[in-house]
């Protein structure tokens, strides 16, 4: 039985009224989380992409050089989508992917061609005053030089992102990161 006397909010509380106020509150964007992994060369935006992949696999199994999987992340939305790995091959670009995809989520007018960028984690062969530009060897764009202290810096206008200098850097302190 209420208590008229007694005021507490679990008697003040009323799900219709709290359904009316919120229809005059301002909408809030859905929040379309990010992949931490790369997406494929030439995905579009991540909320198209997310909308259109419908998770056929066509990319990865067309992928000649065998750099394209599928995610495990936990969320949802993102598991199994494919992604760009780079930890044990580079990317040539040749674009089967994008032909293989049925629907639009990855395009070469609509997306990125670089979906990865190489960074480096610690001191290389060089810095340590070893003979090393592996790195620098395998980038058939020059993008990669070494500065006054042997440090090699990357030109990311230059860069494609293909993870071959991650291929032959020896001390493995250059990787690819999500771009």
């Amino acid at each position: 039985m209420l208590d008229i006397n007694k005021t507490n909010d679990e008697q003040l509380e009323s799900p219709a009224r709290r359904a009316l106020f919120r229809r005059f509150a301002p909408e809030q964007p859905p929040v379309v989380p990010g992949s931490q992994y790369p997406r494929p060369p030439w995905a579009v935006e991540n909320a198209l992409f997310l909308a259109l992949c419908t998770q056929c696999d066509a990319c990865i199994s067309q992928c000649p050089m065998r750099v394209l999987g599928k995610s495990d992340e936990k969320e949802e939305i993102l598991h199994g989508r494919p992604i760009l790995d780079l930890a044990y091959g580079s990317c040539d670009f040749c674009g089967k992917c994008v032909d293989a995809c049925p629907t639009g989520a990855l395009d070469k007018d609509r997306g990125k061609k670089r979906q990865a960028i190489p960074l480096l984690t610690g001191s290389c062969q060089a810095e340590l005053g070893m003979n090393c530009h592996l790195c620098a060897e395998a980038c058939s764009e020059q993008a990669i030089e070494f500065n006054a202290s042997k440090k090699p810096v990357i030109d990311l206008e230059r860069c494609t992102g293909c993870g071959e200098c991650t291929m032959d850097c020896y001390s493995r302190v250059l990787i690819m990161s999500k771009y």
